[in-house]
């Protein structure tokens, strides 16, 4: 998908593949004509405690494989949150950079194996990257997703591999999300990353905000709501 004349892009992503809301989010999602990228950890699918080395993440729902192929097959991008959810800048990101490389791949090959297709896109667990995980990332990976909280675009012509991401996190109105959607450029791409709703997760955000914030995208001109991996220059 090539930049059009005033087209503006948004891409709706999920960190860490908590599946109650991964559910409600595609469900919604797809109330409105559009899909996700479910950014999953690969060796939480089906585990809710031993590799769950994360406590916001510990007990949860990450669901099963069969869970995530059905969401493939309606549409959804899944790609990889890692392995093992090891931070780029931890102990392990430092001190045992191989150990990382090797997370990278196996997630790869796991996701592949699973869904069914390798995944194209990865987000950064932590949101965090040194040069050891850009190098590798981007051997793997067309495109990598770091967010932060300052509602930071990727500037027109952006296609990666490196891209910048929008965490709002609780507390933020949709409509302060949805206001900065509609102020976005010609070829401007705004990759939002959520992790769980109403309780679930890290900063979680409300199902309710969310449903309003993904109608409000269906009621922007020029505007193309889209997975990481169909975003400029995707497929």
């Amino acid at each position: 998908m090539e930049p059009g004349d005033g087209v503006r892009y948004v891409s709706f992503t999920f960190d860490d593949g908590i599946f109650p809301s991964c559910r409600q989010a595609a469900d919604i999602l797809e109330a409105s004509g559009f899909r996700g990228t479910f950014f999953v950890v690969s060796s939480w699918v089906g585990d809710r405690t031993f590799w769950v080395n994360d406590r916001v993440n510990r007990g949860l729902d990450h669901g099963e494989w069969s869970d995530l192929r059905e969401l493939a097959g309606r549409g959804h991008e899944i790609g990889s949150h890692s392995h093992r959810h090891f931070n780029a800048k931890g102990r392990v990101g430092r001190y045992l950079p191989w150990l990382l490389a090797r997370d990278y791949r196996r997630a790869r090959e796991v996701i592949g194996r699973e869904v069914g297709t390798p995944p194209d896109s990865m987000a950064m667990p932590f949101n965090a990257r040194n040069d050891n995980s850009d190098r590798v990332c981007t051997s793997l990976f067309r495109r990598i997703v770091a967010a932060n909280s300052k509602g930071e675009v990727n500037p027109k012509g952006s296609t990666g591999p490196l891209l910048k991401g929008w965490a709002p996190g609780e507390g933020v109105p949709a409509e302060d999300v949805s206001s900065r959607i509609r102020g976005l450029r010609p070829g401007e791409w705004l990759v939002l990353q959520f992790h769980g709703f109403d309780g679930l997760g890290w900063s979680p955000f409300r199902s309710s905000e969310f449903e309003r914030m993904v109608k409000a995208c269906g009621e922007t001109e020029r505007l193309k709501v889209v997975t990481v991996r169909q975003g400029p220059g995707g497929s």
